[in-house]
């Protein structure tokens, strides 16, 4: 099964995105591939992800640097660790996880739309039970 589910509201992240690191968690456990974008204009923190990830090579396209490479445990540590700006909200825009050159999960839009695929019911279960309830939720075959 495929799904898509959106968080509501700015206010609703900037309040608590407690479920963003559990969840993120969850998918990097299935995954061997990331993709980090990130506004180029947001100069702090393109130099975070060009100090802390050197091994992660930079594409800039039109107004996004594009972080692509395998996924390893000093990126998972890097991304969980620390991943709020000081207002709240997410640092980065969108982050792509894949298996084997799959695309299994995305949290797009600063954390606020997420795609997963090829879900069972127990992961859909987990889901769920990790976001909001105010998440506006689809999922189809």
């Amino acid at each position: 099964m495929k799904m898509h589910f959106t968080v509501e509201s700015w206010e609703s992240i900037a309040d608590d995105i407690s479920y963003w690191v559990p969840l993120m968690n969850y998918f990097f456990n299935e995954s061997n591939s990331i993709e980090i974008h990130c506004w180029t204009e947001e100069e702090q923190v393109n130099e975070e992800i060009q100090q802390e990830l050197p091994e992660l090579p930079v594409k800039k396209e039109l107004y996004m640097s594009i972080y692509t490479g395998a996924l390893t445990e000093e990126i998972i540590g890097f991304l969980t660790k620390n991943p709020f700006k000081e207002n709240g909200r997410l640092k980065w825009f969108s982050i792509f996880l894949s298996s084997n050159d799959s695309h299994l999960f995305s949290s797009e839009h600063y954390g606020t739309e997420f795609y997963a695929r090829n879900l069972n019911v127990e992961q859909i279960k987990f889901i769920k039970s990790v976001m909001p309830e105010d998440i506006n939720l689809l999922i189809w075959e």
